[in-house]
């Protein structure tokens, strides 16, 4: 009996505390419409009001179940993915070649760098896509100095380490660790893993340290494997609703679990500011259930649509998460990198993978980029032959666009704004030229016109020219240069006899492709004693798009006098064109150490910026600002200088009878005490 009026008491009282909260709840609103304020200005978010029990679906995956007072479901997947393929399924995981994106065969592919496990299933896919957007007009998702600071399509750069468990990889981008990638302090690693599946508390809380600051692991954001946020080694965990909807961050901001709001500890929103953190916009955040599990949830369409948008997908199964990296629609066959190795793997779409369902998506897109154009000036300079410095002035089309700058010369140095943002300026230093012994190819820069060189052309054309180039082509230097082919079914050659010499065995030249062909059809062909020791294909999928220098490996002929011969073959349809200038020998690859001249270029925001630097004795500096003043070019010379805005022929400028000099800019302005001897060779070019 006073069972029974216990528990109808606490019956009533239930009902009145009940009835006592629904009157709470709607009480603000009343208030707000005192105030002539609309209710929906100030709306009070759903409590939570039932928490289901912690359940393990396997050993990989666990799920938590929270009710609201709205009647929202809400549930926490906890993902905790092994370091190691579950074995059994090695038939499922056969590795695969990624096909050509083919839309004629419904395919689709992303080169998406492929890690393996470190820190967590979850922060290593992250980190692929991160990667992947590193290298496609986001940089500085990765900010470390491998990889000339682009992320590499694998981790294998980076030394493995051992927990005194297991031996793991390094990924920086996952997860930073002490003393790898140029860390000098505590990252990741030092700072939260014990060992896989530990559920100890981090190693800065129980050895009483600050932890690190978070900037470069995204791995960090994502809350994997970090006690303080309920993670233990190697999980992460993403929150979803009960049904095909999409839970976005602005959501997870506004649910509470444990006194947090869900975004705490949400992968996803995880995901999102680590890419704020990089200085990007996020415009679309959301975790989805796939369709498999909800109708109406994230669909194969969905999928597709964001690999054809050239957007990667974070993919979780029961119990880890990989990354989708394309697709083919006729199987609804999904490619992925599942971060147990390097190689490309499949599965369908809605099923499963090492029998672990597809579970959901993990959608982070960002603002589009920013279409970035840049120009350096000056473009060209030409020195002297002592040492020295310059800089270069970079403009950009918008401030948030970045840029790097990278000597490719062993005796050029960037000495400043190696990397920058918007308009910067680029510092260079030079070294002083030295004599070299390679032997001199007689008038490998063709200034003496048609001599020493044999010449051959099947159409009867002249090949060393000094007027009558198409379009923008000119000389690589000086006024003379090579065009070979430029005609239909054409036959055409220089040679002439060389002598190897085992200290500078390469032959080099600067080359210019020009062609409308298809590849396959018209040819360059290098060779020695009637042997070809290189060939070019001559197509427009090759067009240089300038001078590149190019050098050939001529050691097996060492010692030996040759007859060398530069020969191009065209067939009757497209035209192609190969342009010859400035041959020479030298002593590695891509040197030019005559003694008298070499050239080096700086690459800037993808542009080049070209020094040339002759023997002082041979020709002036040709200075940055344009203005030549007190300076001989003396008799029998070639020099040149080049400025992308103006050059100014000032006082005390002498041409001595003999020498032959170029000057090109937009503008060349002559002024009085300028002087050309009889006798001298003055070319002006104003382009």
């Amino acid at each position: 009996m006073y069972t029974t009026l216990f528990a109808r008491i606490r019956k009533t009282f239930i009902v009145t505390a009940l009835l006592g909260i629904a009157l709470y709840l709607c009480l603000p609103s009343a208030q707000a419409q005192e105030k002539g304020i609309p209710p929906e200005a100030n709306p009070r978010p759903p409590i939570p009001i039932g928490q289901g029990p912690l359940q393990q679906i396997n050993k990989y995956f666990s799920t938590q179940t929270i009710t609201y007072s709205d009647g929202t479901s809400l549930v926490k997947e906890i993902i905790n993915g092994p370091p190691t393929p579950p074995p059994g399924y090695e038939l499922e995981r056969a590795a695969v070649e990624l096909p050509e994106p083919n839309q004629a065969m419904a395919t689709n592919t992303l080169t998406v760098p492929a890690f393996n496990w470190v820190f967590g299933c979850s922060s290593v896919s992250g980190a692929m896509i991160a990667g992947y957007y590193d290298r496609n007009g986001y940089p500085n998702m990765y900010t470390g100095p491998t990889g000339g600071g682009v992320m590499p399509l694998n981790n294998s750069s980076w030394p493995t380490w051992s927990d005194g468990y297991t031996t793991y990889p390094n990924l920086p981008l996952a997860a930073s660790h002490n003393g790898v990638d140029g860390r000098t302090t505590r990252g990741s690693i030092d700072d939260y893993w014990v060992k896989y599946g530990s559920t100890s508390q981090d190693p800065y809380v129980t050895g009483s340290w600050t932890q690190h600051a978070w900037g470069e692991a995204i791995g960090d954001y994502m809350k994997t494997s970090q006690s303080a946020y309920g993670s233990t080694d190697g999980s992460t965990s993403f929150w979803n609703y009960n049904s095909a909807s999409q839970l976005t961050c602005s959501d997870m901001e506004t649910f509470t679990s444990g006194g947090h709001t869900l975004s705490w500890n949400d992968g996803t929103y995880g995901r999102k500011l680590f890419y704020e953190a990089r200085g990007y916009t996020v415009n679309t955040c959301y975790n989805q259930p796939t369709d498999n599990r909800y109708a109406g949830g994230f669909s194969f369409a969905q999928y597709k649509a964001e690999i054809d948008a050239g957007r990667p997908v974070m993919l979780n199964v029961e119990g880890h998460t990989m990354v989708g990296v394309g697709y083919n629609d006729t199987d609804n066959t999904v490619y992925l990198h599942d971060t147990w190795d390097y190689s490309n793997h499949t599965m369908t779409w809605g099923g499963s993978y090492s029998s672990m369902a597809l579970l959901s998506v993990s959608i982070v897109n960002l603002q589009p980029a920013a279409v970035c154009t840049y120009s350096i000036s000056p473009a060209t300079r030409s020195v002297g032959g002592a040492s020295g410095s310059g800089s270069v002035s970079v403009t950009a089309s918008n401030s948030a666009c970045a840029w790097t700058a990278k000597s490719n010369a062993d005796w050029i140095t960037v000495t400043s704004g190696s990397s920058g943002t918007g308009n910067g300026t680029v510092g260079y230093s030079y070294t002083a030229l030295s004599p070299s012994a390679c032997p001199v190819v007689s008038n490998g820069g063709f200034e003496s016109g048609q001599t020493v060189w044999t010449e051959y052309s099947s159409g009867g054309w002249p090949l060393i020219m000094n007027s009558g180039f198409p379009g923008t082509v000119t000389p690589h230097s000086g006024s003379w240069a090579v065009w070979l082919g430029g005609a239909s079914d054409e036959t055409s050659y220089i040679q002439q006899q060389v002598t190897v010499s085992s200290g500078c065995p390469y032959l080099t030249f600067y080359h210019w492709i020009a062609s409308a062909d298809l590849c396959g059809y018209d040819y360059g062909y290098t060779r020695i004693n009637g042997t070809t020791v290189d060939t070019v294909n001559l197509c427009s999928s090759n067009d240089t798009v300038g001078w590149v220098q190019k050098s050939i490996n001529l050691s097996a002929y060492a010692g030996q006098t040759v007859t060398l011969q530069i020969r191009a073959a065209t067939d009757g349809s497209e035209n192609s064109n190969w342009f010859i200038d400035d041959v020479s020998f030298q002593s590695t690859v891509g040197a030019n150490d005559t003694g008298t001249e070499r050239t080096g270029t700086i690459t800037i925001a993808g542009k080049t910026f070209t020094l040339t630097q002759t023997s002082s004795s041979e020709c002036p500096d040709c200075p940055g600002d344009g203005v030549i003043t007190n300076a001989t070019y003396k008799n029998g010379t070639v020099c040149s200088c080049s400025n992308a805005t103006s050059i100014t022929l000032g006082s005390n400028v002498t041409v001595e009878s003999g020498a032959t000099v170029t000057f090109t800019a937009p503008r060349v302005n002559i002024q009085p005490g300028f002087h050309a001897e009889s006798g001298s060779n003055v070319t002006i070019r104003q382009q």
